[in-house]
């Protein structure tokens, strides 16, 4: 199983889901993609989300079982294999981080968001199809209000 510690915590990988467009901008900028991997803590109800963007370069093997699984609708469809979410991963760990919520209703802000910021590569195919499925399937971006943003190099 998948874990991920923060400031002393440990959190487990519960699902993982992707966003077009991405839901976090850089430099105001919005990526064409981004996975979240979603983790729950082990004690208590804090999530921890890992957020990875992904942007037009070669194809990805790793979504390739993912996308030819896809459904045609949108909807849940069960995987047939097994796939290794850590070859969603970029090389490097650093990210940015800040205490945040949900990107989807209820919106409760009890997540703890690290978003990395090197990205990994999807073909452009691989964005064009899930893109033809989901057009916007992003929440959009909001203000940061009071909230710090960390760079974690």
């Amino acid at each position: 199983a998948y874990r991920l510690s923060l400031d002393g915590a440990e959190y487990k990988l519960a699902q993982f889901h992707f966003h077009h467009l991405s839901e976090h901008a850089v430099d105001g900028k919005q990526l064409p993609m981004e996975v979240h991997f979603v983790h729950k803590a082990t004690s208590g109800d804090g999530l921890a989300v890992l957020g990875v963007f992904l942007v037009e370069g070669t194809e990805n093997t790793v979504l390739a079982p993912l996308w030819a699984a896809m459904p045609e609708h949108e909807g849940e469809k069960p995987l047939v294999s097994s796939i290794d979410a850590k070859g969603l991963l970029p090389s490097s760990s650093a990210a940015y981080r800040y205490e945040g919520s949900l990107t989807t209703p209820p919106c409760s802000e009890i997540v703890n968001w690290v978003v990395l910021k090197e990205a990994v590569t999807a073909s452009a195919a691989q964005i064009a199809a899930f893109a033809q499925l989901f057009p916007n399937n992003a929440r959009p971006i909001q203000p940061l209000n009071r909230r710090f943003i960390l760079s974690i190099q």
